[in-house]
């Protein structure tokens, strides 16, 4: 990722997005509303160029008010649901949550067709690959068109589109979660949320001996349990 001197262009309209949107679904959604049809076009724009527009996600300050100012929202509104790279290279930040980088998926575009006839907006937590259904819905979320393949954030045909016929992703033909496991299910996205205080929430529904450690402690300590429990 780079940023180049150029005379800047912004999108007409102002763009904010919601607390618990995806960085690269706010600029999708902002880039549809403009009808521009490539993503990389409003990027160019504002001076900056990605080889692989999904990482944009973790895009460095800088990067970021550039990218606000294209959308005309305020950098915090960005800054605030963008996650960061660990100085460790298997680590990646979500505001007070180190996570392993292996559980984002920054490039391939993971939706709940259901939520988003609810609210047409990428939530951040459709990038965690610890999260296969969505925390609103309990479906299972899609990452293809069944023509055409894997779905990315090349083209703006709509969030809810294939990129390469533009037709409209179905809804997941999977059963969706079970209704027992969706408290604890739930429970778990918010604990990894981007969103503070949803991630401040979980913490207060966990016994209180444990609430005082690290969203990281407690995340590490979920997996790790995780695994235990399904590997006998």
């Amino acid at each position: 990722m780079k940023v180049a001197e150029a005379p800047f262009k912004r999108l007409r309209f102002e763009y904010d997005p919601g607390p618990r949107e995806s960085v690269i679904g706010a600029l999708a959604a902002a880039c549809r509303e403009h009808r521009l049809p490539r993503i990389a076009t409003a990027l160019e724009g504002g001076g900056v160029h990605v080889a692989r527009i999904g990482l944009i996600q973790c895009a460095p300050t800088d990067m970021l008010d550039r990218i606000a100012r294209v959308i005309r929202t305020e950098p915090a509104n960005l800054h605030t649901i963008a996650f960061t790279w660990s100085d460790r290279r298997d680590r990646i930040v979500l505001g007070d949550l180190v996570a392993p980088r292996s559980a984002f998926d920054l490039e391939r575009r993971r939706i709940s067709p259901v939520s988003l006839r609810k609210g047409p907006y990428h939530r951040s937590d459709w990038l965690n690959l610890l999260l296969p259904y969505c925390p609103e819905s309990l479906e299972l979320l899609v990452d293809a068109c069944p023509d055409c393949g894997p779905l990315g954030w090349r083209w703006t045909r709509g969030l809810d589109a294939c990129e390469g016929c533009g037709k409209q992703i179905a809804p997941s033909k999977a059963p969706p979660l079970p209704l027992y496991a969706a408290d604890d299910y739930r429970l778990f996205a918010d604990l990894m949320s981007r969103d503070p205080d949803a991630g401040a929430k979980a913490v207060e529904q966990l016994p209180s001996v444990i609430q005082s450690f690290s969203r990281t402690a407690l995340v590490g300590v979920a997996l790790r349990a995780g695994i235990v429990a399904t590997s006998g």
